[in-house]
């Protein structure tokens, strides 16, 4: 169901040349996503696979690993300045 999002999602989708007036470079990346700040999802692209949270085995110095929790919705917002 589109609510206005989607041209947002076109953008991040492929590169848009202002002195063409057209995407001169289109699927550079395979999915995109527009998330409220409170985790709520915008808009995605067909078969967004979402953001997940898990821990990930990290080495340490000793040669031991220690579980880490990943939440990738944090990490997204904290590289986006929110």
């Amino acid at each position: 169901m589109p609510n206005g999002w989607e041209p947002f999602l076109e953008q991040i989708m492929n590169k848009w040349s202002k002195l063409k007036g057209e995407f001169t470079v289109t699927n550079v990346c395979e999915h995109a996503a527009i998330y409220g700040l409170d985790g709520t999802p915008w808009a995605t692209t067909k078969n967004w696979p979402g953001f997940h949270e898990y821990d990930h085995p990290l080495e340490q110095d000793d040669g031991s690993t220690t579980n880490v929790k990943v939440n990738e919705f944090g990490c997204a917002v904290k590289v986006g300045g929110g």
